[in-house]
């Protein structure tokens, strides 16, 4: 066999495109066989297992699966082993009601989980609904508290004003009785002196 060396470097654009598609072309061929092998495979696997019987027939699949769980179900005569349809539907019914039974397990659990999953949902939404209001009050009082608080700095500035004018008040009749005093003294003094 020849080795044939290819420098990849040194093709063109067109030549790559070309080498591209050749690659790919043999790739899907590899594909295709890959596939026709399973599918021989499977037909065979199929026809090994299930050779007796005719897979489009309905009847004679659930002949086949009553072999499998409790044997031929037939008429009662053993004539030619001819399946009984009214039995073969009661055992189809049977095998319904103990998947029924296996599934409803499974199914309440769901269902308890779905009861829980919207409960908290519900206990979530009221609680976001809570800490708005929640909120909404404590913006309210915060709001209170601010009036309040100019209140009564307005309040301490009133009785602080009339603490000042109320020392006046008191203030000034003792400044015009000593002004009195004083002019009585004067006046006094005057007329002491006019009698010298």
């Amino acid at each position: 066999m020849k080795e044939s060396s290819m420098n990849v470097d040194s093709l063109s654009k067109p030549e790559l495109l070309m080498l591209l598609s050749v690659l790919e072309g043999e790739l899907e061929a590899q594909d295709l066989v890959i596939h026709t092998l399973r599918s021989q495979h499977r037909d065979a696997f199929v026809q090994e297992r299930y050779g007796l019987y005719d897979l489009s027939d309905p009847f004679m699949a659930l002949q086949r699966d009553s072999e499998v769980v409790a044997g031929a179900v037939t008429d009662g005569d053993d004539g030619g082993g001819i399946p009984n349809p009214l039995a073969v539907l009661k055992l189809l019914l049977a095998l319904q009601a103990c998947a029924w039974d296996k599934m409803r397990g499974p199914t309440g659990s769901c269902r308890d989980q779905t009861c829980s999953i919207s409960d908290l949902e519900e206990e979530k939404r009221r609680h976001a609904q809570d800490m708005a209001q929640g909120d909404d009050v404590t913006y309210m009082l915060e709001k209170e508290r601010e009036k309040l608080l100019q209140q009564l700095e307005c309040e301490q500035k009133r009785w602080r004003q009339q603490q000042l004018h109320s020392r006046r008040c008191e203030a000034e009749p003792s400044l015009e009785a000593r002004k009195r005093r004083g002019q009585a003294r004067r006046q006094a003094a005057a007329a002491l002196r006019r009698k010298q």
